[in-house]
């Protein structure tokens, strides 16, 4: 992910060595002015005149007697000085403060819809964090996260009904399905060109001979990058952000509450997650060795729901537990959902060919390596299919249900 900055400083230093009678070196000091920049790169109110004492190992007597005449002229002594730390408050960060992860502080007894709305206001401020990042093209991974975001809110939304007033969550569900769809083409678009590399590696083809079809995938990128934009600036998506801001700060009046408004949010996140890890189970048990594309792409659905239920009440359960549960169900999703790529690039690959060949673009080895690359696209989905078997045997076997039925069966 794209490096991004936390804040700036500029800084005057003096260096100067400490030496005992003889001459010899015992101790550095460094002397700096520290002055912090805004977002601008000028001169902010905060400053800090440091210094900085560095002991040689064989000095250690006039080291404390430099200490000594320190305190003494009254400097303040600031152990563990974090310069990071500083100059990020200035631009009103703080280091490690983003996560695209919903950790939440929930209580067991605590109100379901007090606990949702907490949850919903985090995953708002992720969607929030990465939208510039969206505009400017920084990093593709801020597409990513905000559309991780956006799907856990509709997740939320669908999953634990009966909590928010049914009208309100109706209405933003359809506002939010609207951003998943908005951005989806470009985040495919995205994980294509990520995988070229690969696949141009593995086709081992003529130098080149990709190229008009790389050229296409950045094009049609380009056009929907300059969608997503408008999406993103534009007033519907202004009022989503404002409107569900208020939503989830209004205290309803009793009579508009959900149905399970007032349940504890542990028996309720027991019920889901044991309800959505049955309907995992039950849909897989009747795939078959050879399960269509249509089915595993359902689970998959199924599995990101399952895992957000997870993530959204992790601090309810015991770490481990929960840590373990979340690890195991990520490896099935990574082979679902590595199945459903290549399904959706193998899509767009056909769309391309008939493109490249209206335009007459494509060279003959063009057509010949795309060719190529579709079949190998088939071959890797195969992989995928193959691995799945396995990895929901371990997903569904005895000891994984003695798990879930042990941690989530007491909200029934």
């Amino acid at each position: 992910r794209a490096l991004l900055e936390m804040g700036g400083s500029r800084t005057e230093r003096l260096t100067m060595q400490v030496v005992d009678d003889g001459g010899n070196r015992c101790a550095q000091l460094v002397l700096e002015d520290l002055v912090v920049l805004d977002e601008r790169g000028r001169r902010s109110d905060t400053c800090r005149r440091l210094l900085t004492l560095r002991p040689s190992p064989h000095g250690m007597e006039t080291v404390k007697q430099v200490l000594s005449l320190l305190r003494r002229q009254g400097l303040e002594e600031i152990p563990g000085f974090d310069h990071l730390a500083l100059v990020a408050a200035v631009r009103g960060r703080i280091p490690g403060d983003y996560s695209s992860k919903p950790r939440v502080s929930l209580r067991a007894k605590q109100r379901a819809d007090r606990a949702l709305r907490t949850i919903l206001r985090q995953l708002l401020s992720t969607l929030e964090a990465n939208v510039d990042g969206v505009v400017d093209d920084t990093d593709i991974e801020f597409l990513h996260d905000l559309r991780v975001a956006t799907r856990r809110t509709r997740s939320a939304l669908s999953q634990v009904k009966g909590v928010l007033p049914k009208d309100g969550a109706r209405e933003f569900a359809a506002e939010f399905k609207w951003l998943g769809e908005v951005t989806g083409p470009l985040r495919d678009l995205d994980v294509f060109l990520y995988e070229m590399p690969g696949f141009q590696a593995e086709l081992g083809g003529e130098d080149g001979s990709l190229a008009p079809l790389q050229s296409l995938l950045r094009r049609n990128r380009r056009n929907e990058l300059r969608r997503v934009r408008r999406a993103l600036r534009s007033k519907r998506f202004e009022a989503l952000v404002i409107q569900w801001q208020a939503f989830l700060d209004d205290k309803p009046k009793k009579k508009y509450e959900g149905k399970q408004a007032r349940r504890p949010i542990r028996a309720l996140a027991d019920t889901r997650i044991l309800k959505a890890y049955h309907r995992m189970i039950d849909r897989g048990a009747h795939l078959g060795d050879d399960p269509p594309a249509a089915d595993l792409h359902r689970l998959r659905i199924d599995a990101k729901k399952l895992r957000y239920l997870l993530e959204f009440f992790f601090g309810l359960y015991p770490k481990k537990t929960i840590s373990r549960l979340i690890r195991e169900l990520k490896q099935l999703q990574d082979i679902l959902g590595g199945f459903n790529d290549m399904d959706v690039q193998q899509r767009w690959l056909h769309d391309f060919a008939d493109t490249l060949i209206e335009e007459q673009s494509a060279r003959s080895e063009t057509v010949f390596d795309m060719s190529k690359l579709a079949q190998a696209m088939a071959a890797r989905q195969e992989q995928y299919r193959l691995r799945f078997g396995k990895k929901f045997a371990v997903f569904a076997n005895e000891e994984s249900r003695e798990i879930y039925e042990r941690t989530f069966g007491g909200g029934s």
